[in-house]
């Protein structure tokens, strides 16, 4: 669950069915067919205030994932959402809208982050970033694997279960 792409009227958010994400047929264990779901946008902290709801497909062709540009919401604001798939409802997520583009607002917070090796450990440092609440979060993008430019490069243990990819 996620989101992003922000304009001063909205912004896009996405999710993907996947209760088994690492089946080997890339379908998340989740059965070959097409799901109505239910996605919700929310005024308030405790997804009390509806203010844009609708329903996405989510079908096996994108890897059951959904992806909703909600719109005509109001410029620089926090908002919530969350997904539902009958009993199944996500976790609310934290989105906000761009300031509008003939406001001048105050001071603009940005972090940047870079290539996380994951193999290495859990990165809470995401997590505490986001605690900070910044304006933008700029992901730099992941240089080549370590094992391209050095070729005795080796991942500690594994992360995942035998058989499957990293």
């Amino acid at each position: 669950m996620a989101s992003g792409g922000p304009d001063h009227a909205g912004f896009v958010i996405w999710t993907r069915l996947a209760p088994q994400p690492l089946a080997e047929d890339g379908l998340g264990g989740m059965p070959q067919r097409t799901f109505a779901v239910q996605w919700q946008v929310y005024a308030d902290e405790r997804c009390h205030r509806v203010v844009r709801a609708g329903v996405a497909e989510a079908s096996p062709e994108w890897g059951h994932s959904v992806h909703v540009e909600a719109d005509h919401l109001e410029p620089g604001r926090e908002y919530w959402y969350r997904f539902r798939l009958g009993p199944h409802v996500s976790p609310a997520g934290r989105a906000l809208t761009a300031p509008h583009p003939l406001s001048f607002g105050g001071p603009l917070t940005m972090a940047f982050v870079s290539c996380a090796q994951y193999e290495h450990g859990y990165f809470t440092s995401y997590r505490r970033l986001a605690e900070d609440h910044p304006d933008l979060v700029l992901h730099l993008g992941d240089g080549p694997p370590a094992s391209r430019w050095c070729p005795s490069y080796r991942p500690p243990g594994p992360r995942c279960a035998p058989g499957r990819r990293s």
